[in-house]
């Protein structure tokens, strides 16, 4: 909705916008890891990325991680689908 087309996959997240690629999100920027296999954007504008040792959210301003069986059956993420209330299921 932003007008930005975020990539991931081995090597982080690439963000392009207007024409060209603006950014680069890694590990030491807040993914818990730079193979990333699933993205998603929830109902409030939030992005979801799906890794090879969990998944992170990103809010506009800052990473938040989640990770182990606190959150998650397993630490290998392979897709995640929001759903209408906000939330979201993540395989």
């Amino acid at each position: 909705p932003d007008g930005r087309v975020w990539a991931g996959g081995l090597g982080g997240l690439s963000i392009y916008e207007n024409g060209a690629w603006k950014e680069r999100v890694t590990p030491a920027d807040g993914l818990p890891n730079a193979w990333v296999n699933a993205l998603a954007r929830d109902t409030e504008g939030g992005v979801w990325v799906g890794t090879e040792l969990g998944a992170a959210r990103f809010d506009g301003t800052r990473w938040s991680v989640r990770h182990s069986r606190r959150w998650l059956a397993d630490d290998h993420v392979v897709d995640i689908a929001p759903d209408e209330q906000g939330g979201v299921c993540i395989a």
